[in-house]
């Protein structure tokens, strides 16, 4: 597992997302200044902090927003918070449903341009326990208010048989899991079946996780090293030849 895992972990999921989509035939284009999604308020109740930040962002994305530029989450929380709770914090803005609008996950973004026939440079992935094995776990944000289905079709597409964890939230739940008196809350969760699934996969199955609180809760929790979808679609893209 661990020399599968080194090859995969070669591009963090920043990076192996900008070499994924460029890989696909896209320039990639990042904001011009610092951006947030607010969450880090939004979780603690901070309404007037989190309408502020959005603000902030929104100004700094208005030149892409006008240009209709897709946005593509990488990390679910701040994913779902730009597809739902944005429009809910600042329904008069109308650059915030423009980025409603406008955000998808990369699983989605690559699933359509599959779909609609784009180029398709990626391979299908091998793996030490055999064909692509992957034991996903979908972050809580996600479950809850996203759609995981695309994700699962372009692992299908990169020939890689997907095990969908149940049991819901990692436990660690952002900063959760950190908190005084959460510890042994936050473990309990990850062993309901997170855990164990990850201890009874065979040796070379990815460990699939997109949120950084689930890597961060999966490491801590088995040892086991969890990737991103950017870093898998990365380790399956085909030679140049």
């Amino acid at each position: 597992m661990a020399g599968h895992v080194h090859q995969l972990l070669r591009g963090r999921p920043g990076k192996a997302a900008i070499e994924v989509l460029e890989a696909m035939g896209y320039r990639v284009l990042m904001p011009m200044g610092n951006v947030c999604c607010g969450l880090t308020w939004h979780s603690t109740g901070q309404l007037d902090m989190t309408r502020k930040t959005l603000r902030q962002t929104l100004d700094v994305m208005e030149p892409l927003l006008e240009a209709g530029y897709p946005i593509i989450g990488l990390e679910p929380s701040c994913t779902v918070m730009l597809q739902h709770d944005i429009t809910e914090l600042l329904p008069d803005d109308p650059r915030a449903h423009k980025v409603q609008a406008l955000t998808v996950t990369l699983g989605e973004f690559s699933a359509k341009h599959a779909e609609d026939g784009g180029h398709w440079p990626f391979g299908t992935l091998e793996t030490q326990a055999g064909p692509g094995q992957a034991l996903c776990q979908v972050h809580c944000h996600e479950q809850s208010m996203g759609n995981y289905s695309p994700e699962l079709k372009v692992l299908e597409k990169l020939g890689v048989n997907s095990n969908v964890v149940g049991g819901g939230c990692c436990g660690l739940a952002g900063n959760w899991g950190f908190e005084p008196g959460h510890y042994e809350v936050s473990q309990t969760l990850g062993e309901r079946e997170l855990f164990p699934s990850i201890r009874a996969a065979q040796p070379g199955t990815i460990v699939l996780a997109d949120g950084f609180s689930c890597r961060t809760q999966i490491a801590q929790g088995t040892g086991a090293e969890g990737v991103h979808l950017a870093q898998v679609m990365r380790a399956a893209i085909r030679p140049e030849k």
